[in-house]
């Protein structure tokens, strides 16, 4: 029981830094995308 309990831990912390990657990821889309559509405003802006 303790080897399947050591080896659950070894994929969730995996999966976990997957999911830390991935979110990073979105975070930094959104926020670039956010940058993007206000300098795009700013630009365009009469």
């Amino acid at each position: 029981m303790i080897h399947d309990i050591y080896f659950l831990g070894k994929v969730l912390g995996k999966k976990y830094k997957l999911l830390r990657i991935s979110c990073t990821i979105v975070m930094y889309g959104f926020v670039l995308s956010v940058i993007s559509y206000a300098v795009a405003i700013i630009l365009h802006h009469p």
